[in-house]
């Protein structure tokens, strides 16, 4: 038997929390519960290759799952720094975020009976090994924003983490797309000429140079606009050799080849300004005395110049097509960095003979330096080297491989900014007194602040100055590693894998009150005088004050009657006439 009395909206609660389950594999395991891992890379080939559904036909061509490589580069990388919002991943805070995709990546997928809602964040645990010189073992964890990085670190202390610090970064992150320029991946040449991927059969350049159509930035959060003047992209190793990162490579022929940006107040330092700037460099067999220029912001300045102003001498001529196009004049002497090579034999470098790196500032009148010989012996000194060039509480400072190599108070009293471009590369300097660099260059980076002595040693032993190593999307149960050092050469991606799950659970609280006077009249038909349902007629006994019903059901019912929870209590539950009754109905879902 039963009674009905209708909830109000202040009797119903209902409550979200997560649970969790710790999970553990090998690589063994992993297999059997059916979490998929595979490589993925990007290629230039036409996609028509590419472009059918799985099972036979032209996608058995894709034995680099590039397919698969185009779906993650779509949904969580591509432009993600302008696109935020309509990329798949909860991002809680923009800046603390990193996503880089490179020209390999290895996808680690778990199935969504096992994460649940997400993988909960700061749980996630991956050892591996990695690497034909030299097989390094591996452990990874997430930061709990998304971030896979190795475990151990000292994020704050060892890296520089605040973008807002890197106010120049040019890796170039994707230069592998233009390994080969016989083939346009650029989406807007591809719109103009011919299908994305598609050879150019005739015409191929031999070098590249930014498109007159379109603009092209660094790869830092503040989308400095560049220029590239007559390079080219390859893959190079830095630090662990095992390769593809790209490297820019300069030339001196047939024309100055340089990356170039104009005048930005960001890295227009000041007489007293501190600031750090790092990069890989390649240098050629023969630097010779000539100075070779690396990275200056001197020499030449952009104007757009005015009908009062002359060129070549003669006044500009306005009613003539072009005349008022931007010009480059001499920015002046002074200036904040000048970093170059050259062959020295200056006894008083010490440490070593032939090429030298030269750090220099001014302020047009006084010109302050520190030099020191490349070819110092530190541990991963190869083709590729390490230089950091670091300005700080007046002191220059030069670091190759993460090493201090020289340092030196430099007092300047005048100013040392100007309005003069920043030129990588090649020769922009209104005196003619460099030569073109000729060699290659990469992770190129400017800090608006000096790195400390420890973060120079990291952002030299991670090889693109980010502790970084991939990213982790909770939401998706997808890992991503994207780091060079950690998906090239032979490798064993899971020896062991750790993670929580985390599962939506809705607590539902239903509170069913009885007041003092409701319900004191039993519903069970052995109290009714005719032993039957549809008798109204309690018997004499039911009439003592003695009598009071127990409740041992409650029952939660719909609009319609239909019972939809049922509540059993542990042991029957006395009426009272003098107090009220509060039944507390909870179940999950």
């Amino acid at each position: 038997m039963s009674v009905y009395k209708k909830l109000t909206a202040q009797d119903i609660n209902i409550s979200p929390f997560y649970v969790n389950k710790q999970y553990s594999f090998t690589s063994a395991s992993s297999a059997t519960s059916s979490i998929g891992l595979f490589s993925a890379s990007f290629t230039s080939e036409s996609l028509y290759a590419f472009s059918s559904g799985s099972g036979g036909g032209s996608s058995s061509l894709d034995v680099l799952n590039t397919i698969k490589y185009n779906q993650i580069d779509h949904l969580f990388y591509k432009n993600y720094k302008r696109d935020v919002a309509t990329k798949m991943g909860s991002i809680k805070n923009f800046r603390n975020h990193r996503r880089t995709i490179y020209n390999k990546i290895h996808v680690l997928s778990l199935p969504s009976g096992l994460t649940g809602n997400q993988i909960k964040p700061t749980t996630f645990y991956l050892s591996g090994s990695v690497g034909s010189d030299l097989i390094r073992q591996y452990k990874i964890v997430d930061d709990g924003l998304g971030n896979l990085y190795k475990s151990g670190s000292n994020l704050p202390l060892s890296y520089s983490l605040d973008v807002r610090n890197n106010v120049f970064n040019l890796g170039p992150e994707l230069g592998f797309r233009k390994y080969d320029l016989s083939v346009i991946n650029d989406a807007k040449e591809a719109t103009a000429y011919y299908r994305r991927g598609k050879k150019i059969l005739n015409n191929v350049p031999v070098s590249y140079n930014t498109p007159t159509y379109g603009d092209e930035y660094d790869d830092s959060h503040y989308f400095n606009l560049i220029k590239y003047n007559n390079i080219t992209f390859t893959a190079q190793a830095l630090q662990y050799k095992q390769g593809n990162f790209s490297e820019i490579n300069f030339t001196n022929n047939p024309t100055t080849s340089s990356v170039s940006m104009y005048h930005n107040d960001l890295i227009d330092f000041n007489t007293n300004d501190d600031f750090t700037i790092s990069f890989w460099v390649n240098l050629p067999s023969a630097i010779r005395k000539h100075k070779r220029n690396l990275i200056q912001k001197s020499g030449l300045k952009t104007i757009v110049p005015t009908p009062n102003q002359t060129r070549a001498g003669l006044p500009i001529k306005t009613n003539v097509t072009g005349a008022l196009q931007p010009l480059d004049i001499p920015a002046g002497p002074r200036y904040p960095f000048k970093i170059y090579v050259s062959e020295s034999n200056d006894s008083t470098v010490g440490g070593g003979s032939g090429a030298c790196f030269h750090f220099e500032r001014s302020d047009g009148t006084e010109t302050k330096k520190v030099f020191t010989y490349a070819n110092r012996t530190y541990p991963g000194t190869g083709s590729m080297q390490h230089v950091t060039c670091r300005m700080s509480a007046s002191k220059m400072s030069i670091w190759l491989q993460g090493k201090k190599a020289i340092e030196s108070t430099s007092t300047i009293g005048g100013v040392t900014r100007n309005d003069a471009n920043l030129y990588i590369g090649g020769v922009q300097d209104s005196t003619k007194n460099h030569e073109p660099f000729n060699g290659g260059m990469s992770q190129i980076n400017i800090y608006n602040k000096p790195l400390s002595d420890l973060q120079i040693l990291h952002h030299f032993s991670s090889s693109n100055g980010s502790p970084y190593v991939g990213n982790c999307f909770y939401s998706n149960g997808l890992s991503v590693i994207t780091h060079p050092d950690y998906v090239n050469g032979p490798k064993k991606p899971i020896g062991h894998l750790k993670f929580q799950n985390s599962h939506l659970i809705h607590q539902n609280e239903y509170l069913c009150t009885i007041d003092e006077h409701e319900f004191t009249t039993t519903r069970n038909t052995s109290a009714r005088k005719t032993k039957s349902s549809n008798d109204q007629n309690l018997s004499d006994f039911t009439t003592s004050s003695l009598f009071q019903p127990y409740v041992t059901t409650v029952g939660l019912y719909n609009e319609d009657n239909e019972l939809l929870v049922v509540g059993k209590l542990g042991q029957p539950i006395r009426m009272s006439t003098d107090t009220d009754t509060t039944f507390a109905i909870r179940w999950d879902t």
